[in-house]
């Protein structure tokens, strides 16, 4: 009786732990998920904050590290639906606020999420402002 009672505990224990994680604003797909780790339930708040149009969580979005190889392509992804959810203007001045360093190790994502989008093409056009500051598009 006492196990029975232990496992539905521990069920509703759970229940518990996923329901508290918010729903990302932007899709978030397992690899991504397992390679933020303990890392995650803050990048869904960060996430859903910066698409709300929070420029100090923004910024620090903008600076996610430490993010490898299927984790690091879906990250991309989900830099370029924040842009689009956010809109040229406002993501070229997040991206302005960003130093060399931090523009760089951004970009590193962003490229990955390039190859991985099906509207790659239309993008820097649609996105003028962004891809300037990107260097995808020379001034």
């Amino acid at each position: 009786m006492t196990r029975i009672i232990l496992k539905y505990f521990a069920l509703a224990f759970f229940a518990v732990i996923i329901s508290c994680t918010p729903n990302p604003a932007i899709q978030i797909n397992d690899t991504l998920e397992m390679g933020l780790g303990k890392k995650y339930f803050d990048y869904v708040v960060n996430l859903n904050a910066s698409v709300k149009g929070d420029t100090s969580v923004l910024h620090s979005f903008l600076n996610v590290k430490d993010l490898y190889d299927g984790a690091a392509y879906e990250h991309g992804w989900v830099l370029i639906e924040l842009m689009r959810k956010l809109g040229d203007e406002a993501f070229a001045n997040a991206l302005g606020k960003l130093n060399k360093e931090q523009l760089e190790n951004l970009n590193i994502y962003f490229k990955g999420g390039l190859d991985m989008h099906a509207k790659a093409n239309e993008l820097p056009r649609d996105y003028p402002n962004s891809f300037k500051r990107l260097g995808y598009v020379n001034e």
